[in-house]
């Protein structure tokens, strides 16, 4: 599990009121079904770069990029993340998990 079990997702992008999703197998369940329009035949490669100035602190910040290899074509999508981290059974699980909008020249400016 990635997820605490009363963890936050919240997803907020522009023109969409923010979408916010509790607990770990609502979450886990978002995440199928947003992945769901994605053909078995098709790749997908996520990137994270974390912000090194959040490094030693239990909040993270950082960018993603998404490609998405439909063979006759790829697409890129960018967001940038905030997720909290508490332990939970043992292990680090994010238990706020914050998606917002990034273009490519943001990514391309993390180091």
């Amino acid at each position: 599990e990635t997820y605490t079990e009363d963890a936050k997702l919240i997803l907020q992008y522009p023109g969409m009121p923010p979408q916010e999703y509790v607990g770990a197998t609502t979450i886990r369940q978002t995440i199928e079904q947003i992945l769901t329009p994605i053909k078995p035949e098709w790749t997908l490669a996520m990137n994270f770069k974390l912000d090194p100035a959040a490094a030693q602190s239990s909040t993270r910040t950082g960018l993603y990029r998404i490609i998405v290899n439909m063979g006759h074509k790829a697409t890129s999508n960018y967001g940038r993340f905030t997720v909290t981290l508490r332990a939970e059974k043992g292990a680090w699980r994010f238990s706020e998990d914050i998606s917002d909008f990034a273009t490519e020249a943001d990514y391309d400016a993390l180091r």
